[in-house]
């Protein structure tokens, strides 16, 4: 004997708010097989769950677009940071700077090595150190550093902090508009369960087959269960 379903997907939803509207539409108001307040209740539900999965659509797009611009960002703001250091360091190699100076960024002045700026957030850390140390460096009297300077480094630098600001706001928006569509998901299987139950008791004297058929026009869903024939 086959069994009704619930839709499980949103358009699977969409469906079946659309066939009960539809349906009842061809019934008209004289006698209709589902209660006119839950097919206008279907008809409201049904914009609102569209509108609310369209924003949500719109606001992954908006989040995976910044995702993949972040990455060229990221590649730019680590490059520069990277090469300013290894500038400061070949500087101190030459003798034009002592390598006490490196303290400005809280940098070993023992080692010349790049701190490792693989992770966002370490590379967020260093950005911020080595632009405050080069501007407490200069303002102590120190020469400017070419090749990079510190004004190309910042510039990347602050484009890699906006876009990660960004990404922040377009995730925090994606989380609540998936609350939203989540909301709207449990009002449609409520509001889709209520409908299905009117028009499966509407129909409940027909002979089994013929409920069937007539159940199905508003948009009810029927399964059989493995290896149960048809």
């Amino acid at each position: 004997m086959p069994y009704r379903r619930l839709p499980k997907t949103d358009q699977a939803r969409l469906t079946a708010l659309c066939a009960v509207i539809q349906q009842g539409e061809r019934d008209g108001i004289s006698d209709p097989v589902a209660p006119l307040k839950l097919q206008h209740e279907a008809k409201t539900l049904l914009s609102q769950y569209e509108q609310a999965l369209f924003i949500y659509r719109q606001s992954l797009s908006n989040q995976a677009s910044s995702i993949r611009k972040s990455r060229e960002n990221i590649k730019m703001a680590r490059l520069y940071i990277s090469h300013f250091i290894q500038a400061l360091n070949m500087s101190i190699v030459r003798g034009e700077l002592k390598k006490s100076c490196k303290t400005h960024y809280q940098l070993d002045p023992d080692s010349n090595s790049v701190p490792n700026l693989t992770s966002e957030k370490s590379l967020l850390k260093w950005g911020e150190r080595i632009i405050k140390g080069e501007a407490e460096r200069q303002k102590s009297g120190g020469v400017q550093i070419y090749n990079p300077n510190i004004a190309k480094v910042s510039v990347y630098f602050d484009i890699f902090k906006e876009n990660q600001q960004e990404q922040k706001i377009y995730q925090l928006n994606t989380q609540r508009y998936a609350e939203a569509v989540k909301k709207m998901r449990e009002k449609c299987d409520e509001l889709i369960m209520q409908i299905w139950n009117e028009v499966e008791s509407h129909f409940v004297n027909l002979p089994w087959d013929e409920r069937i058929t007539a159940c199905k026009k508003y948009g009810l869903i029927y399964y059989y269960r493995r290896g149960e024939k048809v």
